[in-house]
């Protein structure tokens, strides 16, 4: 079953329950609201994804020397969720997204790959209303310029278990000359009924 991050925010919106830092030259981290409003969180995905659209051309990817450039840093930023495929005009749920990303280390084969850990919180439905949970991203790496990840959980009661080599889970890339933002798409089927959803970060 192949399954979005808001697999159950999504299907439990008619019951909601209320319920690392960087370093090196990776520079500050933008901070997050954990109490942001889902206009909030709508707005700060449109500005970075507008700022750095979701693509895999490599001109609309980070170099991948400048993102080994910062060796460890912290990407904060948001996602917004859609039952419509490339429709996020009118999401239906959003949250925080928070990624820690290290790139190269001596017990590392490949030049330029790493690992990412995170987390996704402060789940709000269109109404902003908090929708109770968090997803973790586990297994994560780094493959030159793009990133994916599996994702383990809870939201609203419903356990989240993603396999991102199965089932898609969460993937991006680094974006802009100097790897400061990364986006990407989320997407997979519930139940029969499919989601859609974008995410932007910044460090």
């Amino acid at each position: 079953m192949r399954i979005s991050l808001v697999v159950a925010a999504v299907g439990s919106l008619g019951m909601v329950a209320c319920g690392g830092g960087s370093s090196g030259s990776s520079g500050p981290v933008t901070p997050v609201d954990p109490d942001a409003s889902f206009a909030d969180l709508v707005a700060t995905t449109g500005r970075i994804v507008g700022e750095h659209p979701v693509s895999w051309d490599e001109d609309k990817l980070s170099p991948a020397p400048a993102v080994e450039e910062h060796g460890t840093a912290t990407y904060r930023g948001a996602a917004t969720y859609s039952t419509t495929d490339g429709d996020f005009t009118n999401p239906i749920a959003a949250s925080n997204v928070t990624v820690h990303a290290t790139i190269g280390g001596d017990d590392l084969v490949d030049p330029y790959s790493g690992s990412i850990t995170g987390s996704l919180d402060n789940f709000r439905d269109a109404s902003n209303n908090p929708i109770a949970g968090q997803i973790d991203l586990v297994n994560g790496t780094i493959a030159g310029n793009t990133i994916s990840a599996s994702m383990e959980g809870e939201i609203n009661g419903h356990s989240v278990n993603i396999d991102k080599d199965a089932e898609g889970g969460f993937r991006g890339g680094f974006r802009g000359d100097e790897a400061e933002a990364i986006s990407g798409p989320i997407d997979g089927s519930v139940d029969g009924t499919r989601y859609y959803g974008q995410f932007g970060a910044e460090r």
